[in-house]
């Protein structure tokens, strides 16, 4: 076991080689670690360089000496990011760095600012890294297949106790601004070592922050000042347009601002954006159209799974114009055939967009995708929605990143596919594992298309699932792709 002096001075010296802190603020610090841990008496040792362990003995010194006792993870989490804070530079500091590196390039800052993030513990490299992700080229379809593992999924108990936990109404959600240095409780992560970054886009208020489960590189998170609900409008392609110009080697986007269709915090509005060229980037051209009110814009229906509109052009005001336009004439938009229905009688709305914008050598390219919420008799989840024959493998929302080709799949899939995979290589002779009754019919169907070995099952169950993906979006495109989906794609062009 590792003492407290050395725990103390490890800390210390892991601040001082990050630059968190200067020399003249070490005795200050040490004094905030002495009392965070109610010690009185200190002698500087060596230190150990490895952040993870020197945290793991101060979670463990924490317990032992009754100071704190965790019953779930978040509580442990929130304790890790109290001592993270202890030795971290103050918001003010942050941001006058940030803003100085900024003028530098915007790279520079940004590259600063997350490797601030990741040393500071808020983004969890370690955890991300237990993630499974792998690509996926075949079948005119490009992909990237990812099983979440990096939040660890809550036990019965914890669930139960949450249930009782009363709701506190600070900070109203996640993603508010007062969530920054917020110690958190066993509901509400921990945010002690979280910073922001105040951002004007659009003539509006703003703040940048990475996200601490970060799908992709540089994974950050844009949100609004105020806590109001999303809303896509033209004010979100200005928005758009003025981070891309603010942050070149970014992309920005947002989840649709509609239940089913839209992401799991529909009541802040936020973007997120990040260094990462996602499959739908690379999607070509299904056919291309010109709209002679733009004719600076470029315009073309992507080939991909679901309904996207790509504009390219060099003029952000024609950008922006011809977004909006395409906005609202999809928000009005029935087509009774493709089971789209714009609105109720009571003017309940159901069309929306997911909207996407990065720039390429001075280039803006703006992908709209269409989206609708409504549901049937047959489809009560959404008609637009991973189909009810899908949720073995995934059965949430499609949000943002899951638009672009990159899935995010549920942990219980890891166990799950180990079970699927002797499954495939059954003789018939064992017993069929509880966990994977629900994916039996699919499977039975996987093992009549391949003839199935101990040296292709693994390889195999890796393209059906990634093709079960490649289902669940085109089950979520509003114009399917084959000939009577592209006639009435072109029949809501003509509209424009």
């Amino acid at each position: 076991m590792m003492s407290i002096d050395k725990i103390i001075s490890s800390l210390i010296a892991y601040a001082l080689r990050n630059k968190f802190i200067d020399s003249q603020d070490e005795i200050y610090c040490t004094n905030r670690l002495l009392e965070l841990f109610q010690c009185e008496t200190y002698r500087k040792t060596d230190s150990d360089s490895n952040i993870d362990n020197v945290m793991k003995e101060a979670l463990n010194y924490a317990v032992q000496k009754k100071l704190r006792s965790f019953e779930n993870q978040n509580e442990i989490d929130c304790f890790d990011a109290l001592i993270m804070d202890t030795i971290l530079p103050r918001p003010s500091q942050v941001i006058t760095k940030f803003n100085h590196l900024y003028h530098q390039s915007p790279k520079i800052a940004t590259d600063w600012y997350y490797d601030l993030a990741i040393k500071s513990r808020y983004v969890r490299k370690d955890r991300l890294a237990k993630n499974i992700m792998y690509s996926y080229h075949r079948h005119d379809i490009d992909l990237v297949i990812t099983i979440n593992l990096s939040k660890p999924e809550k036990d019965p108990k914890e669930i139960a106790r949450l249930r009782s936990t009363p709701s506190s109404s600070y900070p109203k959600c996640l993603l508010c601004k007062e969530n920054e240095g917020y110690y958190g409780s066993y509901s509400h992560p921990g945010r002690s070592n979280h910073r922001i970054i105040p951002l004007s886009l659009g003539d509006e208020d703003f703040f940048l922050q990475y996200s601490p489960y970060g799908y992709f590189n540089e994974h950050c998170i844009i949100l609004k000042k105020e806590h109001v609900p999303m809303a896509i409008t033209s004010n979100t392609f200005k928005q758009f347009v003025d981070f891309v110009d603010k942050f070149p080697h970014y992309l920005i986007g947002s989840n649709a601002d509609l239940p089913i269709v839209g992401g799991s915090i529909l009541s802040h509005e936020h973007f997120q954006g990040g260094r990462y060229e996602f499959p739908l980037n690379r999607a070509s051209d299904l056919w291309q159209f010109k709209l002679l009110e733009f004719p600076a814009c470029q315009f073309s229906i992507l080939n991909w799974p679901m309904s996207v509109i790509k504009i390219r052009t060099t003029k952000s005001d024609e950008l922006i114009s011809a977004s909006t336009n395409i906005l609202l004439k999809w928000r009005n938009y029935t087509d009774v055939e493709s089971e789209i229905v714009a609105a109720e009688l009571d003017g309940t709305m159901h069309n929306t967009i997911t909207p996407i914008l990065r720039q390429q050598n001075g280039v803006y390219e703006m992908y709209l995708v269409l989206r609708n919420n409504n549901t049937s008799a047959r489809y009560p989840d959404g008609i637009f929605h991973p189909h009810p024959k899908l949720h073995h493998i995934k059965k949430e929302n499609i949000g943002l990143i899951e638009v672009m080709g990159l899935a995010i799949l549920p942990g219980r899939l890891k166990k799950e596919l180990a079970e699927c995979r002797k499954y495939l290589l059954d003789t018939g002779n064992n017993r069929i594992d509880d966990s994977i009754q629900k994916h039996v019919s699919w499977l039975n169907e996987i093992k009549l298309k391949y003839s199935i070995d101990d040296k292709n099952v693994d390889s195999i169950l890796k393209d059906e699932v990634a093709l079960a993906f490649s289902q669940v979006l085109k089950d979520s495109g509003v114009f399917k792709m084959n000939k009577q989906g592209n006639c009435s794609f072109k029949k809501f062009i003509s509209t424009l």
